[in-house]
C-alpha cells in the first residue's frame, strides 16, 4: 500500500474447459519466500468481479471481495499449501467461467508478515494451480 505493510496479490482462473458439474476445487500455492513463517495468516478471496488484466490491475482498482474462501498460517518457504475453493469455483461456473481470487492478510503483522508466492513466471513445481473435479 506505499505507506504500511499491507499486501495483496490476484489471480483468476479460466474455467470455460470445465465440461460437466463442478465437485471439488482446489488451490495450490507455493510460498517461495517468507518474512516470520507460522506467525501470521494469509486469506484467499473470491472477488466480485473478474473484469481486469493483469496490466491493468493495481491497487486502487481491485474489485471488491465477495465472500472469503479460507485462511491459513504461513508455513515455511518451499512447503506446499492448498485450500479448498470449491464454493468459489461453482459460483464462477455459473457465471462468466472465471475464477478471480484476491490472496492477502487479514491483519497487518508489521514488517516480517510477508510472503511471495510462485506466479505464472515461476518454475512449473512452484506455479498456482486449480484442480478440479468435476463429473
Amino acid at each position: 500500500d506505499g505507506v504500511g505493510y499491507a499486501r495483496q496479490a490476484a489471480l483468476k482462473f479460466d474455467l470455460s474447459g470445465i465440461g460437466g458439474t463442478i465437485a471439488g476445487a482446489t488451490l495450490a500455492l507455493m510460498p517461495t519466500s517468507v518474512g516470520a513463517a507460522n506467525t501470521f495468516s494469509n486469506r484467499v478471496s473470491l472477488l466480485a468481479s473478474s473484469a481486469w488484466t493483469e496490466t491493468g490491475l493495481t491497487w486502487n482498482t481491485v474489485p471488491g471481495v465477495s465472500s472469503v474462501l479460507g485462511t491459513w498460517v504461513v508455513g515455511a518457504a518451499g512447503q506446499p499449501l492448498t485450500l479448498d475453493v470449491t464454493s468459489g469455483a461453482v459460483a464462477a461456473a455459473g457465471g462468466d467461467k472465471v475464477l478471480p481470487l484476491k490472496v492477502d492478510s487479514p491483519v497487518n503483522v508489521g514488517a516480517n508478515g510477508w510472503v511471495n508466492y510462485g506466479s505464472r513466471e515461476a518454475t512449473a513445481a512452484n506455479r498456482p494451480w486449480l484442480y478440479v473435479g468435476y463429473h
